[in-house]
């Protein structure tokens, strides 16, 4: 479960979603997934720097 709802932090944060809609949406509190968001951006520094915007663009 809990990679899981890492899974979908790292989605949801890649399409821009806030930090408070995606606690929201896992059931988690808002610190709990700004924790996640930080160990991802640090794991995968090209991952963070993108947004759901970014492709529609091109």
């Amino acid at each position: 479960m809990r990679r899981l709802r890492a899974e979908m932090i790292k989605l949801f944060a890649g399409f821009g979603w806030t930090q408070e809609r995606i606690a929201r949406i896992a059931d988690m509190s808002q610190p709990a997934v700004s924790k996640q968001v930080a160990k991802h951006a640090v794991a995968d520094p090209a991952a963070s720097t993108s947004c759901g915007a970014c492709w529609r663009r091109t």
